[in-house]
């Protein structure tokens, strides 16, 4: 009885440490998002676009929500905990955004402008701290 009670208590504390954060999902691990949860195309008129994937990270809690991911204003995929999306994108300034809505109300969005390069790869990182507050940063390991 005494094991349970410590190992409850254990169980506890781990779960309040970790509250809603996320942890990074290795790019080879995440699953593309599916075709019914991509809304929008991107409109490409460069020769050379650049490249733009964002990976959701995963995590113990709030994996049950969905994240909006918007570039300039559009409304691009769904992505669930774990997944990845890979759009081409028009070189120059873009801001990108994401977006959860959960039981409690909407969420502060995390949003980036940056100015993507002709032919280059970017890849960003989606999650959850410890606030809990989403974030969105760009993955210079992967990015090229």
């Amino acid at each position: 009885m005494k094991n349970r009670t410590l190992i409850l208590y254990v169980t506890m504390i781990v779960l309040a440490l970790s509250g809603c954060r996320t942890i990074p999902t290795s790019i080879n691990q995440a699953t593309n998002v599916p075709k019914d949860r991509i809304f929008a195309k991107m409109q490409v008129l460069s020769q050379s676009p650049s490249s733009l994937t964002l990976i959701r990270d995963t995590g113990l809690l709030g994996a049950e929500h969905v994240f909006e991911f918007w570039v300039n204003g559009l409304l691009v995929a769904e992505l669930n905990s774990g997944d990845k999306f890979t759009t081409p994108v028009e070189p120059g300034t873009v801001i990108i955004e994401v977006r959860m809505f959960n039981v409690l109300g909407k969420l502060a969005p995390a949003q980036v402008e940056t100015v993507l390069a002709s032919g280059r790869i970017y890849v960003y990182r989606a999650g959850i701290d410890d606030t809990p507050r989403l974030h969105l940063a760009r993955d210079l390991d992967l990015s090229k």
